[in-house]
């Protein structure tokens, strides 16, 4: 249990640090592929992960940041203070361009038409495992967070529903 507890422990410093870092740089336009990577890369252990902004009342979803650990910045510890190379990083990440790129109609939060999404995503995004949470974000949109599915999910399920809601405060570009 003592194990589990410097998990977590772990998990609250690292995590934690994401609302001042997010507050420090909150002019940077790709603010959310640094968020995204820091809830993926530095807190869960996601190796896969896709960021979408619903719209419905203009009816389009958009990509807006997509993670890949192949593809990650490798200097996790150090990607806040090196916004020009973190940023050449995510504009030759050919996973990150795929998601920004996909746009489409909009879904029905839970409804049929959500599952239709995630199931067309996953295949063109070529997600194995797919898990995917969606939550309200300001003016009446909807945030949708699709990735793999990682090893140690414990924390993932306890915990990343709430971390997530970080994404709906980067502003959309």
């Amino acid at each position: 249990m003592k194990n589990q507890k410097s998990k977590e422990q772990e998990l609250l410093c690292t995590l934690g640090s994401l609302p001042r870092n997010m507050m420090k740089h909150h002019g940077t336009t790709n603010l959310m592929e640094f968020v995204l990577h820091g809830i993926c890369q530095e807190g869960f252990g996601i190796t896969k992960a896709a960021y979408f902004v619903n719209n419905p009342d203009f009816d389009f979803l958009k990509g807006m940041a997509g993670y890949y650990h192949p593809e990650s910045y490798s200097a996790k510890n150090t990607m806040w203070d090196e916004k020009e190379s973190f940023t050449s990083c995510m504009l030759t990440s050919d996973f990150n361009q795929k998601v920004r790129q996909l746009h489409g109609k909009s879904f029905e939060k839970g409804n049929q038409s959500e599952i239709e999404t995630i199931k067309k995503l996953s295949s063109i995004l070529e997600f194995t495992t797919p898990c995917y949470h969606t939550w309200d974000v300001k003016y009446d949109n909807h945030g949708l967070f699709m990735f793999e599915v990682p090893e140690n999910r414990a924390h993932v399920d306890d915990h990343l529903y709430d971390f997530l809601h970080l994404l709906g405060f980067c502003p959309v570009f």
